[in-house]
């Protein structure tokens, strides 16, 4: 009973598809270009008539200005912060902005840090605790060696990561810039029209 009532039911008619028209070639159906789903550029029905491009409201520039400075002054919660609660590509854009030269502030710091765990010491003068008292064996001179190699292996892997650092940070902002001019561009060529 129940669900299964209905297995030894069978479709009526025939197991042939009649069709009134052929299928076309696959050549003419792939040179058929697929129709956009949706309009890029919509006028709203709010009260302010705004111009959505890609569905957003495009903003002001004290919007990204706005934006720019808290995600760039709270670093990665403030970009967390603002891009969650974007609501015109500005806002978006100037978070992004702000998260980019925070990436690219950091690159900078790495590289200009000190090698050294105590910040005061001039990595280029070392003293020992007892300038008279040395002894240079084999073992020592190996260890001092190792020290140096090691150094200078941290010191290579710093670079590597703040230019990393930098080249990411400046990606990020040149990309939040161009994309709002995108945006703001787009919204003064529909003006025109």
């Amino acid at each position: 009973d129940g669900v299964f009532a209905n297995i030894p039911a069978k479709p009526e008619g025939s197991d042939r598809l009649q069709r009134d028209e052929e299928l076309p070639p696959y050549e003419q159906a792939a040179a058929d270009a697929a129709p956009p789903y949706w309009e890029t550029t919509v006028l709203s029905s709010g009260i302010y008539n705004e111009i959505l491009v890609d569905g957003m409201p495009v903003g002001t520039a004290l919007s990204f200005i706005w934006n720019f400075a808290v995600s760039y002054s709270f670093e990665f919660v403030g970009f967390l912060f603002t891009y969650a609660l974007h609501t015109s590509h500005s806002s978006k854009n100037g978070s992004w902005a702000g998260f980019g030269l925070c990436i690219l502030q950091y690159g900078i710091s790495i590289r200009t840090m000190p090698q050294s765990s105590d910040p005061h010491s001039d990595p280029s003068v070392s003293n020992p605790s007892d300038p008279n008292n040395f002894d240079i064996s084999d073992s020592t001179a190996h260890a001092i060696a190792s020290q140096v190699t090691a150094t200078e292996h941290l010191v290579r892997h710093n670079l590597a990561l703040s230019w990393g650092l930098i080249a990411l940070g400046l990606l990020i902002l040149f990309r939040a810039l161009y994309q709002y001019y995108r945006a703001r561009r787009m919204e003064q060529i529909i003006l025109q029209e």
